[in-house]
This record gives C-alpha cells, structure tokens and sequence, in this order.
C-alpha cells in the first residue's frame, strides 16, 4: 500500500478491521464501517452522532458511499478482493487488505495497520499483548482435559469453522478440539 502522508480518513469493511483501529487508537480516523462494525461501543455512538457513516454489509459494501467519505485508506479484508478491492484500486483509494487466516497473519496485519497508519509503536504493544495472553492462556491450560466446540460463524445458511480457519486455531490454543475441523 502506498499512501502520501498519515491517513487521516479511514473506512473500515469489517468488524474485526474496526476493532484493530479503535484499538490502536485511531477511533478519530475512522469515517465508515459496516453495519456490523459494533466494537467497541464508542464506534455505535460515534455512529449515532454521525461522525461515523454506515457504507454497506460485510460482504456487500457500498462503493458509493465509501467514495463519499473520500477515505484515503480502506482496511478491507479478504473477502473483498475480489469485489470492493479492484473498484476502490480503480478510483485511486488505497486499500489495505487485513489477513486474518490465522493468528500470526492477523499479528502481522496489526502491526502493518500500524505502520501505515503511524501507530507503530501501539500496534507493537498490542501485537505483544496478545501474543503474550496467547502463551499465558496455553500454559495455564496444557494439562486440562480437551472440550470438544462447536463454533458458529453463521446462522443462515448455518456455516461452522474448520481447519485453515483462525477460529479453529483459537480453539485448540484455548485446550479445544474443534468438531468440524476436518
């Protein structure tokens, strides 16, 4: 990605996008997200005040709408690749595309929002953060018995987590075994 400056106007097209930004203390920056941006609950008041703009769904993001917020970066995901990337990419937006396949892409991810958007150094600190609760959690847990989960990502068609998925990777670092993951 390659932005002239700090952004200042960033469109969020994912929950889990928006929650990295409110988290590196970029709340200020964010001008759109989804309609399913939620958290934190500063984003639904920020909403609420119009200081925030709603542009689309998850998979279904208004192309309109993100232009007239003349973001000068979109955090999009990789659902988006293949449809709100390329469009955004014609109409000269730049566009950062966040891999949350696993674990490690998602660290790598924080810390890459952070560098271009000038927070390296938060991103750093959450990026440690969580690796560090990661380890806590597996060494309090290596000796438990392993629960069996079932984890839902969708409810209409009903859709599970399996292997490859950063869900299913939560699970067992958390001393789980996924049912569905194969």
């Amino acid at each position: 990605v390659s932005i002239a400056g700090v952004p200042e106007r960033i469109v969020s097209l994912s929950p889990s996008n928006t929650e990295i930004l409110f988290a590196l203390g970029l709340g200020d920056r964010v001008v759109g997200v989804t309609k399913y941006c939620n958290y934190p609950s500063q984003v639904k008041e920020l909403e609420s005040s119009g200081k925030i703009e709603v542009v689309g769904g998850y998979v279904d993001p208004d192309i309109e709408a993100i232009l007239s917020l003349r973001p000068d970066l979109v955090l999009a995901g990789q659902k988006h690749s293949n449809g709100a990337v390329p469009l955004l990419d014609k109409e000269n937006i730049p566009v950062f595309v966040v891999d949350s396949n696993n674990l490690d892409n998602i660290i790598l991810s924080i810390k890459k929002v952070g560098q271009i958007t000038g927070k390296d150094e938060n991103a750093s600190n959450l990026a440690d953060q969580m690796e560090s609760r990661m380890k806590d959690i597996s060494d309090r847990i290596s000796s438990l018995a392993k629960t069996r989960v079932l984890y839902i990502v969708w409810h209409d068609p009903v859709k599970t987590a399996g292997l490859g998925t950063f869900e299913n990777e939560i699970i067992e670092k958390a001393g789980g075994v996924n049912i569905f993951h194969d």
